[in-house]
């Protein structure tokens, strides 16, 4: 049923209720199925999520979730569920997965400058690495600045950010490149 209609909250709810103890990895096949025919269910999304705070995750298990999440956000851009579901799973992963996240959306943000949910995670992601020292606002703003392109009309996505980032700068937020 899922399948056909993944945002059929009562039918995630009795998945929930029915998970046996150690069907996590199970449960998590199954959502994944759910995500590749809907990428941007979001009650799909919440199932695993909640299936990922309730058993937990290793650190290489995180990384593949967030190698999942890259999937499912290539299938449908501008999909901000696969974003929070990147950031909440990214504090399990491995200590320098935050510099390897931000090299994974600054390279989507090339080809995809218009994804305002893209910015929105990478976004966060800046919020996240600034408390880890691992990324500058001049470094971001340096980035930013060369996804213009000069021949096309100017992304409303890339100004709004390089606004934030100006803001922060102004505040002596996060130092220079």
């Amino acid at each position: 049923m899922l399948l056909a209609s993944p945002d059929f909250t009562t039918a995630w709810a009795v998945r929930k209720r029915q998970l046996p103890p150690g069907g996590a990895a199970d449960e998590l096949h199954f959502t994944w199925l759910v995500l590749t025919r809907s990428p941007k269910s979001a009650e799909s999304w919440s199932h695993r999520a909640w299936v990922v705070r309730t058993c937990g995750l290793s650190p290489q298990q995180a990384e593949e979730e967030l190698a999942l999440a890259w999937v499912a956000a290539t299938r449908a851009a501008s999909n901000y569920y696969a974003g929070v579901h990147r950031l909440r799973v990214v504090p399990s992963a491995r200590g320098k997965c935050i510099r390897e996240e931000l090299g994974r959306s600054r390279k989507w943000l090339r080809t995809h400058a218009a994804d305002s949910s893209g910015w929105w995670y990478h976004r966060q992601l800046i919020e996240l690495a600034r408390g880890a020292a691992a990324e500058t606002v001049g470094g971001e703003l340096e980035f930013v600045r060369g996804l213009r392109d000069p021949g096309q009309a100017r992304s409303q996505c890339i100004e709004v950010q390089e606004q934030w980032l100006l803001k922060l700068q102004q505040a002596g937020v996060g130092g220079t490149a």
